[in-house]
């Protein structure tokens, strides 16, 4: 089946950027990229946003086996375990603003591979923009401000960044 929407199979964090992508016509997907039918189109470029957020990331990569430094396979099998925020929980309103955003920052966004998240201002960016202005997680009633739900973020993107097999140190 033809779709949109693809995941990163074999995900090499020191020198990959995405873990999910889209492409602009329907496309059957290869090895390394298979397609994923989604039960509802209009997830995928929440998903693709998603994904590479830092949450999405290290969901990626604890589903993944871990067999090799800075490597991450997702069988096409286990592509359904991976955690992701789930879109059937998103409003019209959610799906349309995310669209207009995958469609902005598509071109906008120059990603450093995964494993540099924590000094990558395009990455910082996509987490603001899907988790704060996109989800509002940092209004949760535990969340004092969006600056300590950022300044958090970017202590569990530091954290996984300095992780033995996420990092590039031998």
């Amino acid at each position: 089946h033809s779709t949109r929407f693809h995941l990163n199979q074999d995900f090499d964090l020191g020198s990959q950027m995405l873990a999910a992508c889209m492409t602009p016509e329907p496309v059957l997907g290869g090895r390394a990229w298979p397609g994923r039918k989604l039960a509802d189109s209009r997830h995928a470029p929440f998903l693709a946003l998603w994904m590479n957020t830092t949450p999405g990331l290290i969901s990626f990569w604890v589903t993944g086996s871990r067999q090799q430094k800075r490597r991450a396979l997702v069988t096409v099998t286990r592509q359904r375990l991976i955690p992701v925020y789930d879109p059937r929980t998103l409003t019209d309103r959610q799906l349309h603003q995310a669209e207009r955003l995958y469609e902005d920052l598509k071109s906008d966004l120059a990603f450093l591979p995964a494993n540099q998240a924590h000094h990558d201002p395009a990455r910082q960016r996509l987490d603001e923009a899907v988790l704060c202005d996109l989800l509002r997680l940092h209004t949760h009633p535990q969340v004092p401000s969006s600056r300590a739900f950022l300044d958090a973020l970017g202590v569990l993107r530091q954290a996984w960044c300095g992780e033995p097999h996420i990092t590039k140190r031998s």
